[in-house]
Parts: structure tokens; sequence; C-alpha cells
């Protein structure tokens, strides 16, 4: 039978008459190290080798508790304070205006592309190529996708109010909602928002909480820009392509995409 080793961390041997203390225990039939067995019976002489690698396993998992509490691609920080707003444009009572505003909301910059080497380095799953170099992935930023979401339910319960057609379809409709529904419990916000005695109470309304910083956000992703512009949104069959041929004029993809498009005005396209 394999013998199993119990390795005091950072001290030498106490007398049997001291009180237990927290060991490293190694077990070398399983090539594995438990930390926190109770034992008595100290052989100090692997002691360091013992501390090592226990520090290591902890520096491992603190890393990992680090990286889930700060977003791994911008590492945007809950400092950013904003109130909660009773009423805003967005929910006014100019409906046309209203309307307006959220058919204006872009998610064009959301749609990322980024190298293999930094999805490697941040454990990221592969994604579909850039078209203007394979080297890249493209990705959809949550946020923005929770954007394009709430855009789209807006539009159709403006449609609905209205008895006009609906140029959602259902299940996209649906998978929003669910979408939406995810991401509010992935979040778990638990800012305690204080209530009123109104007849219809309200609550939170002018409270402060601490946010994210959008236009942060809006700075990263400007960085890895994917020319992307989110056109002939609800055309069925539309060459998605050509959704990712409107570079910014200092886009370094800019060339490739006119040699690759010829001499198509992609503008014609809006």
């Amino acid at each position: 039978m394999a013998s199993k080793g119990y390795h005091i961390v950072g001290q030498e041997a106490e007398p049997d008459t001291a009180k237990p203390s927290y060991l490293y225990f190694i077990d070398a039939t399983r090539s594995r190290v438990v930390c926190g067995e109770r034992v008595r019976r100290v052989l100090p002489g692997k002691a360091l080798a013992a501390s090592l690698i226990c520090n290591f396993v902890l520096f491992t998992i603190l890393c990992k508790l680090w990286t889930s509490e700060h977003h791994r691609s911008t590492r945007l920080e809950r400092d950013t304070p904003k109130p909660i707003i009773e009423s805003t444009p967005y929910s006014g009572h100019n409906i046309t205006e209203v309307r307006q505003l959220w058919e204006d909301i872009s998610i064009d910059a959301g749609m990322v592309a980024l190298s293999d080497a930094y999805v490697a380095d941040h454990g990221l799953p592969p994604a579909q190529r850039y078209p203007w170099d394979h080297s890249k992935g493209l990705y959809f930023l949550n946020g923005y996708h929770n954007l394009h979401c709430l855009r789209a339910v807006h539009i159709s319960l403006m449609e609905f109010a209205h008895g006009e057609p609906q140029s959602r379809r259902f299940q996209h409709v649906l998978h929003c909602t669910e979408s939406l529904r995810q991401d509010i419990l992935c979040n778990a916000d638990d800012t305690p928002r204080y209530t009123t005695a109104d007849l219809v109470p309200e609550s939170g309304v002018g409270q402060i909480r601490q946010c994210r910083d959008w236009s942060r956000l809006e700075s990263w992703a400007e960085k890895h820009n994917a020319c992307y512009h989110f056109i002939n949104q609800t055309a069925t069959g539309f060459p998605n392509v050509l959704r990712y041929t409107f570079c910014p004029s200092d886009s370094a993809d800019t060339n490739e995409v006119k040699r690759v498009m010829g001499g198509v005005n992609l503008y014609d396209l809006l």
C-alpha cells in the first residue's frame, strides 16, 4: 500500500500535547492536495514543498474568483452613480417622438471583431470568421444584444397598440423576452429600492445606484470595430456579409472591403 504523508505549512513540528494544527494533506496515491485536514503528526522536511503547492492552488482559486467579479473583456466596474429616473423621453407622452427614439437606437457598435489570440487569452468560444481578416472572430456584446432585444419588444408593442402589421417575427420577440429574463437573473441586481406610501406606491424614483459606464463600453467596442451596420433589419434572405462593409474611415479593413466589393456603392443598400 502506498504511504500517505502529512505535512505542515510554514512551521516546525509541535509537541503531541499541542492543539491540532491545520495541515496540508498530500495523497501520493491520487496526486492531489487537500487543504484544511486536521492532523497531529508532522513531517517538517517537506513543509516548504507542501506550502508552495497549496499556495499555487489558492492563487489559482483567487484568480478565478477575481475574474468572476470583473467583466473579462472590458474590466468595467460598478463605479458610476446614476439615479433611477421615472420618466424619460423614451417613455414620454408624445408617442410619435417616443417611437422615433426607440427606432433610432443603434446596436452597430456592439458587433466586434476579436483576434484569435484575444479569444484564447479570455477563454471565449470560437466564433464565425470576420470577413476581412480571418484571424478574427465576430462577437456581439451582451449589453448591445439586450438593447437590440428591448428595442424589438418595444417596436412590437407599439405596432400592436396601433393596429399595425408586426414587423418582427413572433418567435424573435419571444426569444428576446426570454433572453432579457435570463440576463436579469444572471445580474441578480440587489439594489434595495425604497418605497412610497402613495395610493399607487412607487419605488426607487431618484435613488442613486452604482452602474457600469456605458460610454467606456462604447469606447472599448470602437477599438474592435467590425464595420457593422444593421441595415435591412427585417429583410428575409438578405446577405449578412453586406452588413459588415461599413468601415470607419480610419479602419485597417477599408481597403480589403473595397477590393472584395469592387465598385458597389454600399450606401445604396440603406
